[in-house]
């Protein structure tokens, strides 16, 4: 067999190597001629054939058949298996992952995405997880972690986030605690009556927008598309994260007006935008993000 292949020279390919098991194969180089098909498997028990190899299956560790690239994997072979890919968070040393978006997976195009993360918290280290789903059967975690920095005063729900950078401000803001006074007759000292658990921040947040050409020049036009697009954006019912660089965070709804004031020493160039809002849950809980329709799930 060594020296006359598989057949004792019945046929053209009778003088090629028997297929040789090896593990642990680091790189591979093709290379001084012309090539129709490259495939590995782990299967060594396969009858002998001269035509292409047929579908991937879980013994394939490459198949490329040149078809105007260099694809060798599997990704059309992984289409057909799941269902969806979910994305989920959880900050490190915690033990709940809540999953931010799941995407439907019906073609190879579905896997290629970008999502973005604008609920997190500044100065904090998170875990992310891609995750592949199978019916409603999660399959293994693929995980990374990364510590979320940024600058300055961002408003935010799941699909878009607005930043303040200049001429920010926290005007007012205030614990929200209900009681009640009741001053009986004959007594020195009032009684001071507190019922429920009431107790939530709210407050009011200005900022200026501006926005500049990459000479440091104001650019009007700009300038009034952005701030026409933040007025758009915090007029809607949806709830929203507030959060800062110095790492407050509040999952907040907003209420009453948006006044803003126009600065007449740059002809009505740019202007400070206002608007008050009160907090209605946990930030950093999946179950009050999920509740508010930020997040996917709270799983």
């Amino acid at each position: 067999m060594i020296f006359l292949g598989y057949n004792f020279l019945q046929d053209r390919y009778s003088w090629q190597p028997v297929p040789t098991n090896l593990t642990n194969i680091n790189d591979i180089i093709l290379e001084n001629g012309i090539y129709d098909h490259f495939n590995i498997t782990k299967d060594t028990d396969f009858p002998y054939i001269t035509t292409y190899p047929g579908e991937w299956d879980t013994n394939t560790q490459l198949d490329a058949d040149f078809n105007g690239n260099i694809n060798a994997g599997n990704i059309d072979y992984v289409i057909t298996q799941i269902s969806s890919i979910k994305v989920k968070r959880r900050r490190v040393g915690t033990f709940d992952w809540y999953t931010l978006y799941e995407i439907p997976v019906t073609d190879p195009t579905d896997i290629d995405f970008v999502r973005y993360d604008y609920l997190a918290q500044n100065d904090i280290e998170y875990e992310y997880a891609i995750v592949p789903v199978i019916g409603n059967v999660e399959g293994e975690y693929s995980m990374n972690s990364i510590t979320s920095q940024f600058y300055g005063v961002f408003i935010a729900d799941s699909e878009a986030s607005y930043k303040f950078k200049e001429g920010v401000s926290y005007s007012s803001n205030e614990r929200v605690h209900l009681t009640a006074t009741y001053e009986p007759y004959g007594s020195k000292y009032p009684i001071v009556i507190s019922n429920g658990q009431i107790s939530y921040d709210k407050g009011t947040i200005t900022g200026s927008v501006i926005v500049f050409t990459q000479d440091e020049q104001l650019d009007r036009k700009a300038t009034v598309e952005r701030l026409s697009a933040i007025k758009s954006f915090l007029a809607t019912p949806s709830a929203k994260i507030l959060k800062d660089f110095n790492g407050n965070i509040w999952l907040v709804t907003l209420s009453d007006n948006l006044p803003t004031t126009y600065y007449s020493e740059v002809g009505m160039g740019f202007a400070q935008v206002s608007f008050n809002w009160s907090e209605i849950g946990d930030a950093d809980s999946g179950q009050d993000l999920y509740d508010s329709n930020l997040i996917y799930a709270n799983n």
